[in-house]
């Protein structure tokens, strides 16, 4: 059949003309557009789309839709364009609802991206745009939710911005939990002063910007965790720690191995030194060497 044409080079050949299927949303009286394959075996094209430039456009070419049946009633979608020389599929979407860009494979995730950094770096990139024309608001962002029972909590989240750098949140408070800005990591402070620079409330031990040795070894009795950093109850002194024993936490009151306090007096043994610098050896008969001697 031919419309708009004497010379149909297909069953239904409509030129220069638009087609129109219209329901009116009523239950029967719906519009289905069904495309079927009376092949009966697997790995076969149920139907095509095919978008084509018919001015000397070539049939393999352009972009087309594909219905595929790998085996008996299952079927994948697979989205094909050309850049000039035969299409190519670039998008599946999977019998089992998955979502593969670049590779032919069966997706191994909702949405399974592939690419060739060997190509380009931007073969294997995802880019997310923020079009705000505003300075210091154009966060665009990766967001982590959990959803249990009909309620969503947040997760995690990765943020880029234009003042603070990358961000990532590893809670439901969505903090500054991790900043990288301009080769500097910050955690706990969106304006990193240094490589590495960590904040936190030095007045409990939870909360102080402390780093953590942790050993999983097991092989001596001697192995100790360690901890380093400015963390007291009161004033966030300055403090080296030991675990008490194997596995034992590093870090409190009683693992503290040596102190600087806010008037720069240093103490191994007490938290409190009273001196430039203060040995306790209490309940220690060997006090401290000097040049090889024992001194009480």
């Amino acid at each position: 059949v031919g419309i708009g044409t004497d010379t149909p080079l297909e069953k239904l050949h409509v030129k220069h003309g638009d087609i129109r299927l219209e329901g009116n949303g009523e239950s029967g009286q719906d519009i289905t557009f069904t495309i079927t394959n009376d092949n009966s075996g697997n790995e076969v094209e149920a139907g095509l789309i095919r978008f084509i430039d018919t001015g000397g456009g070539q049939s393999n070419r352009g972009s087309a839709i594909a219905s595929y049946m790998p085996t008996a009633d299952t079927g994948d979608l697979r989205f094909y364009t050309s850049a000039g020389s035969d299409r190519e599929e670039r998008m599946r979407i999977y019998r089992d609802g998955k979502i593969g860009i670049g590779t032919t494979a069966a997706p191994a995730a909702k949405l399974h991206i592939s690419g060739n950094s060997d190509v380009s770096d931007e073969d294997c990139q995802l880019i997310i745009d923020d079009v705000d024309g505003s300075a210091g608001s154009r966060i665009p962002s990766i967001q982590f939710r959990s959803v249990t029972g009909g309620t969503t909590t947040n997760q995690g989240r990765i943020r880029a911005t234009d003042t603070q750098g990358m961000i990532l949140s590893g809670s439901s408070a969505q903090g500054d939990d991790l900043v990288v800005k301009a080769g500097k990591v910050g955690i706990g402070t969106t304006n990193p002063a240094s490589m590495l620079h960590i904040e936190g409330n030095t007045n409990g031990y939870n909360t102080s910007p402390l780093i953590y040795f942790g050993s999983t070894s097991t092989a001596n009795a001697a192995v100790r965790d360690w901890a380093i950093g400015p963390a007291d109850s009161n004033y966030g002194n300055f403090h080296i720690f030991r675990g008490a024993s194997t596995g034992a936490a590093a870090v409190g009151t009683s693992q503290v191995a040596f102190t600087i306090d806010s008037s720069g007096n240093v103490g191994i043994g007490t938290t409190d030194p009273k001196e430039n610098f203060h040995v306790d050896t209490t309940g220690d008969s060997d006090g401290f060497a000097v040049g090889g001697k024992n001194i009480s």
